[in-house]
């Protein structure tokens, strides 16, 4: 009889979570949100497109450089590698600016904000474990950060 009344209270549960995720399905579906949507993928878009334009002019310009410290060759070989995700951010950033001068409502703008918030953490995340030279530590320093 206990685990009759158990199952129930799990099967009521699972029904409770399946409403909210069709809750929130049909909130994604509002032509605002949708519109944030499409210009995150158009940002991601440029951003490939920019970064396999730019990262072969990038990589033979640091192929030339001459009597540069180690230091620097790898700071930029470590930008090179990210280029994709510096323009992703630069480029996210950007829509949220443009939608906030279109529209003072946040709702219009808070899944650009929310996206761009984290791409650009996770490329500070990054650049900044790059800096750590021990493998062991830098895994450390990147699950910390």
């Amino acid at each position: 009889m206990e685990q009759e009344a158990e199952v129930q209270t799990f099967a009521e549960q699972l029904v409770g979570v399946w409403e909210a995720l069709q809750g929130q399905a049909a909130n994604m579906l509002l032509p605002s949100r949708l519109m944030q949507i499409g210009v995150l993928l158009g940002c991601f878009g440029a951003a490939w497109l920019l970064s396999h334009w730019l990262s072969p002019r990038l990589r033979d310009w640091l192929r030339t450089r001459d009597g540069w410290p180690k230091w620097r060759l790898r700071a930029g070989v470590m930008v090179q590698r990210r280029l994709q995700l510096v323009f992703f951010a630069l480029l996210c950033w950007g829509a949220v600016g443009v939608v906030s001068t279109v529209s003072i409502f946040p709702s219009r703008r808070f899944i650009l904000v929310l996206v761009a918030t984290i791409a650009t953490a996770w490329l500070a995340v990054s650049l900044a474990a790059r800096l750590v030279r021990n493998p062991f530590l830098r895994q450390v320093v990147t699950w910390g950060l």
